[in-house]
């Protein structure tokens, strides 16, 4: 259907695809804005409960050999205290090897740029000439937002040195 935007009458129908458009924009992003903030609250929890974890577990084996605990008679107590640095050093090689703290980075820069193509969705104005373009833009700009938080993702984990050390971040 051709329309001279120059009128001062736009069909209704097209009012109502143009809204239906922006609508189905809008609800793919405010879906993606959930799936981010839902990542991001998982991996910062877990990142806060592993370090405070390691931390305590490691102040409290320091505390407990400073008062001469456990006796050497007691298997049970030398266990316990030989299992509290293992779970703080699996803690530690648990935030290190899954990189918690930069996932939860990578998903919190998701988040934002969601918000900012909700915004700019919100603001299309159904009368404007270039409606249709500017939503393929922010279709597209949602898709290319998809693609770098998959290859950031996976190149997280290929940033090992071939001695298993992790490599320097760019």
């Amino acid at each position: 259907m051709e329309t001279d935007f120059n009128q001062t009458r736009i069909p209704e129908d097209l009012w109502a695809f143009r809204t239906e458009r922006r609508d189905d924009l809008l609800a793919k992003l405010r879906s993606d804005r959930r799936w981010f903030v839902v990542r991001r609250s998982l991996l910062q929890a877990a990142w806060f409960g592993l370090s405070i974890l390691s931390l305590l577990l490691g102040v409290l084996t320091s505390v407990l050999i400073a008062i001469g605990w456990p006796s050497t008679e007691n298997a049970w107590d030398q266990a316990i205290l030989i299992l509290l640095p293992a779970i703080s050093g699996l803690c530690g090689a648990f935030i290190g090897n899954y990189r918690l703290r930069e996932t939860w980075e990578l998903r919190e820069f998701g988040r934002i740029e969601t918000d900012r193509l909700i915004v700019e969705a919100k603001f299309i104005d159904r009368r404007n000439p270039d409606f249709d373009s500017r939503i393929n833009e922010l279709h597209m700009r949602r898709v290319q937002l998809a693609r770098r938080q998959a290859s950031q993702f996976f190149a997280f984990f290929a940033r090992v040195a071939a001695n298993g050390e992790p490599a320097e971040s760019s």
